[in-house]
């Protein structure tokens, strides 16, 4: 996030946890709130579980507080996010996004009925056949008063523990559809083509692969 100029320019960012149930890692990390003022936390436990308390506490921040944001990427920490490429994609689909959600979305997926899975969802959970579709919560991009409608919607929305199946119920709801884009939740691959306009996200990277991502010089 260089291009942020440590949250001065256009473009910023945060950080959004819940608890550990470890008080040392607790302490740590407020003492690193307090050096950067770019981390959020709020009072339930940080686990799998809660994905979808996080991503309405960083929907409740940016509704009350964000008021300037156009344009808010949600994403997870495990993730290359190239800049260039979302910005690129950005100037392409503006009024595309004025009642959508946009990412590696899909309009058919169904609830997963293997209690041994983590995605698994109960009929208490989802009475329904099908999900109204979904975007993987690894990383979709949306307008900050389509933002702001999903907060306000999401309190007459039963509460699912799988976020993006969660916030598309929410899209549905409002009347809003989801956008599939090229370029999101690509395959792993080499730094230049990482680099490329080809991706725009990537899944599962390494905080080693990170670096030579971004230290790796392309012609």
């Amino acid at each position: 996030m260089s291009v942020s100029k440590n949250n001065t320019s256009r473009i910023r960012y945060a950080f959004f946890l819940g608890l550990s149930g470890n008080m040392t890692m607790n302490k740590m990390i407020e003492t690193e709130a307090a050096i950067f003022n770019d981390i959020l936390m709020e009072d339930f436990q940080d686990s799998y579980l809660n994905l979808t308390y996080k991503t309405l506490m960083g929907f409740k921040y940016v509704a009350k507080l964000c008021n300037k944001t156009k344009y808010i990427l949600k994403t997870e920490d495990n993730m290359w996010i190239n800049i260039v490429g979302l910005q690129s994609m950005l100037q392409n689909v503006t009024t595309d996004l004025d009642n959508a959600v946009a990412g590696a979305c899909q309009y058919n997926a169904y609830p997963n009925g293997d209690k041994d899975s983590k995605w698994f969802a109960s009929y208490q959970s989802f009475s329904q056949a099908t999900y109204p579709g979904l975007c993987s919560g690894t990383g979709y991009v949306l307008k900050s008063h389509v933002l702001r409608n999903i907060y306000e919607v999401s309190k007459d929305v039963p509460l699912s523990h799988l976020e993006d199946v969660y916030i598309s119920r929410c899209v549905h709801r409002l009347g809003y559809h989801l956008l599939p884009f090229p370029g999101f939740l690509m395959p792993v691959t080499d730094p230049c083509v990482m680099k490329s306009d080809e991706v725009i996200t990537s899944h599962e990277v390494s905080p080693e692969y990170l670096k030579t991502i971004w230290t790796t010089t392309c012609d």
